[in-house]
């Protein structure tokens, strides 16, 4: 019997000893019944702003004619038929536009080509105000009507003389060139928008009937190669300088509006790990503008003036982090009361924004909401900043969990 004892407890140790069963370290033993829970605060914004800065006219997919809410735009153009065409005469052109997209009422709208008298233009950074003194307004080159149609293929006859004396001045390796065209609109009710040759489909062109070398009539499109739209507005406002203290701050298209929000970030500790981040911001849909496509909208970490003695949004141009990486973006629409950025790429990288600022690896200067399409469309959206309603403020909601406390 006492040996069937003795095997019995054999058997159980070495069953006991063939089992992977972890045995607590001191650390393990330490925080096993101390571990950090999870804590959830939203916070208020308690600085809310707007600014606005020209939106860059070229080098957007499309360009836009007309006028919404007293904002004007005209288009300017450049082509170089000297490209296709060496020293054959143009017998006849035509100009044509493929209209995408149109915005707001109105029938139709009158456009006169007038010619640029300076070559001396960018597309990158050509203005309004740098080319109202500089078009020929007793010269008008045609004139011709658009109407209000989500999409249209325009065709315009175009003046053989005048791409012939393009033709005849235009000297590409002496940097001689053309002047270019300007699409202006006097009066409209509505905006229209067209294609560029950045989109490189159903950009603008004219179509040529020349004579060949051998005299024989050949045809050929010359596709537009600059253009870039004019934004014709007033604006009281100083630029890029944040205007404070307003019941609703704005993003906007075609006046190139910004919006700026800071939160205080004191009721949450400096050693706080943070899990979720998450930004809301109320809309005022009955000012706001847009399809059911809405605008996109990244968000950016703001950066003062240091040079400053107390730089402030008051007294300092504004400027973001343009080495951060990754920024939150969503789309803002009309057709919603809350624009949130709730999905999980966005949670991830609002948080890694708030935990650089507790860890003061950032200093918090608040947050700078902008466009990725401005030029684009006339859409703007308008939040609330709570100074009507103070339910209706942007908030950020932040998920943290402290370090364990140690028992001893």
């Amino acid at each position: 019997m006492k040996k069937l004892y003795l095997l019995l407890l054999l058997t159980i140790f070495i069953w006991n000893c063939g089992q992977e069963k972890s045995i607590p370290n001191g650390y393990e033993a330490l925080i096993r019944d101390n571990k950090g829970e999870l804590i959830t605060t939203t916070l208020k914004a308690v600085d809310t702003a707007e600014l606005w800065k020209t939106p860059s006219t070229g080098y957007n997919e499309y360009f836009l004619l007309g006028q919404y809410n007293n904002i004007r735009t005209h288009t300017i153009m450049r082509f170089y038929p000297s490209v296709y065409l060496d020293s054959a005469r143009v017998e006849s052109a035509e100009l044509f536009l493929s209209q995408s997209n149109s915005f707001g009422q109105g029938d139709s709208m009158s456009v006169t080509i007038y010619p640029v008298l300076s070559p001396d233009w960018l597309e990158s950074s050509v203005t309004w105000n740098t080319i109202e003194p500089l078009y020929d307004a007793t010269d008008p080159i045609i004139n011709f009507k658009i109407g209000n149609a989500d999409t249209s293929l325009i065709s315009v006859p175009f003046p053989a003389d005048r791409v012939n004396e393009w033709i005849l001045t235009e000297d590409l390796d002496a940097n001689v060139r053309n002047n270019g065209i300007l699409f202006h609109i006097s009066q409209a009710d509505f905006m229209v928008q067209f294609p560029s040759s950045d989109l490189q489909v159903s950009e603008p062109y004219l179509r040529l009937i020349y004579e060949n070398e051998e005299g024989n009539k050949d045809t050929t499109d010359v596709i537009v190669t600059e253009e870039a739209t004019l934004y014709e507005y007033e604006n009281t406002e100083e630029e890029n300088r944040a205007v404070t203290g307003l019941e609703t701050i704005h993003i906007d298209n075609l006046q190139g509006y910004r919006a700026m929000i800071r939160f205080d970030l004191s009721a949450v500790p400096i050693q706080a790990s943070v899990h979720q981040a998450i930004l809301s911001l109320p809309i005022d849909t009955d000012k706001s503008y847009s399809n059911e496509e809405g605008i996109n909208i990244k968000v950016n970490v703001v950066l003062l003036d240091t040079t400053l003695q107390n730089p402030t949004w008051y007294n300092t141009n504004v400027s973001v982090d343009s080495a951060l990486q990754y920024l939150p973006q969503t789309i803002a629409a009309t057709d919603v009361s809350v624009l949130s950025f709730a999905d999980q790429t966005n949670i991830q990288y609002m948080s890694r924004i708030v935990q650089n600022w507790l860890l003061e690896r950032n200093p918090n200067h608040g947050l700078l909401l902008q466009s990725s399409e401005y030029g684009f469309n006339p859409y703007s959206i308008h939040f609330y900043t709570g100074k009507i309603d103070s339910s209706r403020v942007p908030e950020l909601k932040i998920t943290y969990s402290l370090p364990p406390a140690a028992k001893f």
